[in-house]
């Protein structure tokens, strides 16, 4: 072949456009999955949520969230302890006790609650029952004046935590 002369360049084959279609569908579908797995509610989870029970022992199961539970009314108490003691006054109750269901409600499904808002709570069935109290603690955190019972927040929690 001499020098300075060209050459027509290779055929492919007819099989490799194939191959790239393929592969760029792989990827596609593998985007698809992934995405529909890991975002939202809907994806795992079944069309109507069965309402969640403590079992009792008399029907022989042992609670596997026995030991978040405990954790969160001990802590629970040390908020209402703390808020007798004058430590803590009616916004840090609010803002201690948003933490504490905050903090079991992760521990009970797993989902990342510490940034959680009452809109995004109310969005994702796994922790549909935090967004009422997030909301309710919302106000007092956050305003300078409100009218909510220390009380009635410590027994609204520790129901929640109790049943939930």
């Amino acid at each position: 072949m001499p020098a300075g002369e060209l050459v027509e360049p290779m055929a492919y084959h007819a099989w490799w456009p194939l191959v790239g279609v393929a592969l760029v569908a792989a990827v596609v579908g593998w985007f698809w999955w992934v995405v529909r797995s890991t975002r939202g509610p809907a994806a795992a989870a079944p069309a109507t949520p069965a309402p969640a029970r403590v079992p009792s022992a008399a029907q022989g199961r042992r609670d596997p969230y026995a030991a978040a539970r405990q954790v969160a009314l001990d802590r629970l108490t040390a908020v209402e302890g703390r808020h007798r003691a004058g430590e803590l006054d009616e916004r840090g109750v609010h803002l201690e006790l948003a933490f504490v269901v905050r903090e079991f409600a992760a521990a009970r499904t797993g989902v990342r609650t510490a940034s959680l808002t009452a809109g995004l709570a109310r969005g994702d069935r796994r922790v549909r029952r935090l967004a009422r109290l997030l909301e309710r603690y919302s106000n007092p955190s956050f305003a300078a004046r409100s009218r909510a019972s220390v009380r009635t927040s410590l027994e609204e929690a520790r129901k929640v935590v109790r049943e939930w």
